[in-house]
């Protein structure tokens, strides 16, 4: 979410981000780690230039060799010209992993997948969370608190879904056109 509170006109600015990743390998018995990222002048999040676009990036490299996580390529976004071009339309299944603060794993990470499908896509513009205008696509899916920003994907273009334990794999088919990424896994991050 951009601003927390800006659905209901209200402005809480974040001021820092608790951010939770898996080890890949145990250290002294521990799993996972979590911290507080304090925002400020070098570390702060970016926002679109369309106002009704409820979207927030906070560009972080923690180090992949240390942490199970891959990052998101940004050749992954379904812009209005890839939608048209890799023909993405109502019906699409969709495919999500998100953090289940109900159990978030006491030890480390512990993701839940989630399917549905790309339910409405309007060719006019609607009102958005931010109760601005803007371009919005419905996706029926069952998802609850927990699962907000998580990256919604299209079934269509992954070949296997695996889940072991506090892993959650996505692996591409070969001929996608929407990704050149190999597999992306998935972690928390959470606004304070």
């Amino acid at each position: 979410m951009a601003v927390p509170g800006i659905e209901k006109g209200f402005n809480y600015p974040v001021q820092q981000v608790s951010l939770r990743l898996n080890l890949r390998s145990p250290e002294g018995g521990t799993e996972s780690i979590e911290g507080n990222i304090v925002l400020g002048e070098t570390i702060h999040w970016f926002f679109p230039a369309d106002e009704g676009v409820d979207l927030a990036v906070l560009p972080l490299s923690p180090d992949e060799k240390r942490f199970d996580y891959l990052p998101i390529n940004l050749s992954m976004l379904a812009t209005k010209d890839r939608i048209e071009s890799a023909s993405i339309d109502v019906g699409d299944n969709v495919i999500f992993a998100g953090y289940f603060y109900q159990f978030g794993g006491e030890k480390k990470i512990q993701p839940i997948v989630r399917e549905g499908v790309l339910a409405m896509m309007p060719d006019e513009e609607i009102k958005t969370t931010l109760q601005k205008p803007g371009h919005l696509y419905l996706a029926d899916v069952h998802a609850f608190h927990g699962n907000s920003g998580s990256p919604l994907l299209l079934r269509k273009y992954l070949q296997a879904v695996r889940a072991s334990g506090s892993k959650v794999t996505l692996w591409p088919r070969r001929s996608s056109r929407l990704t050149k990424d190999r597999r992306i896994r998935f972690t928390s991050i959470r606004s304070k």
